[in-house]
């Protein structure tokens, strides 16, 4: 939005240009909103527990199509630039070790 002065308020991607999810960062009433979409299908993730605390943007999702859950922690490094930290589960075969 033109003129918001809070800088986590926008649209935001991965740095690196190979992920296909978006954020979009709303500030509300009593403190953010926060939608995931993953553009590459249209897919918008299920957002739970969103906290803002000592400067810190924290949120969970998950993916109901894969099952994965994301917990995200972000940090402002300037107006333009978030430090993210996460954390998500992954789903693996295992075999049976035979004895």
């Amino acid at each position: 939005r033109m003129g918001n002065s809070n800088p986590f308020v926008g649209q935001w991607t991965a740095s690196d240009g190979l992920s296909n999810v978006v954020l979009v960062i709303e500030e509300v009433s009593d403190g953010y909103s926060v939608m995931v979409v993953d553009q590459s299908d249209s897919e918008e993730a299920e957002v739970y527990d969103v906290e803002f605390e000592e400067d810190v943007l924290s949120f969970k999702i998950h993916w109901e199509s894969n099952g994965q859950f994301v917990k995200y922690q972000f940090r402002l490094l300037s107006d333009n630039t978030l430090g993210v930290t996460y954390t998500f589960s992954a789903q693996e075969t295992w075999l049976k070790v035979e004895e």
